[in-house]
C-alpha cells in the first residue's frame, strides 16, 4: 500500500512538473509571436527570441528558487531579478531597434494578456 501511494506521489509531481513547463513555454511561445507579428521580426530574429526568453525565464526561476532555499538572501535575489531583467531587456531593445519607452507599451499589453493565462 505504502508503494502505490508513493508511486502516486511521485507520478502526481512529474505530471505537475511537466504542466508547469507546458503552461510556461505556452507563455514564453505567445510573448514570442506576439513580439514577431508586431516588430516584424525574420524567422533566425524569432528563433533567437525564443532562446532568449526561454533563458530569461530560466535565469529568472533560479533566482526565486535560490531564495526559497535560502541559497541567496532577499536583497541578493531583487539583485539577481535586476540584473536578468536588465539583460533581457537590454537585448530585446537591440533586436527590435526601439528604446525602452518605445517597448513599453508592448510589454505592458502583453503583461495583461499574459494574466488571462
Amino acid at each position: 500500500m505504502k508503494q502505490i501511494i508513493l508511486t502516486l506521489l511521485v507520478f502526481f509531481t512529474v505530471s505537475m512538473s511537466f504542466g508547469q513547463d507546458k503552461y510556461q513555454m505556452k507563455k514564453i511561445n505567445y510573448f514570442v509571436d506576439a513580439a514577431q507579428k508586431e516588430f516584424g521580426l525574420n524567422k533566425n530574429q524569432t528563433k533567437e527570441l525564443l532562446d532568449n526568453r526561454t533563458a530569461y525565464f530560466n535565469d529568472y526561476q533560479k533566482a526565486f528558487s535560490a531564495a526559497k532555499n535560502g541559497e541567496i538572501s532577499e536583497d541578493q535575489k531583487k539583485t539577481q531579478l535586476s540584473e536578468v531583467n536588465n539583460k533581457f531587456n537590454k537585448y530585446f531593445n537591440e533586436l527590435t531597434g526601439k528604446t525602452w519607452d518605445e517597448l513599453k507599451p508592448f510589454n505592458d499589453r502583453i503583461r495583461e494578456e499574459l494574466k488571462g493565462f
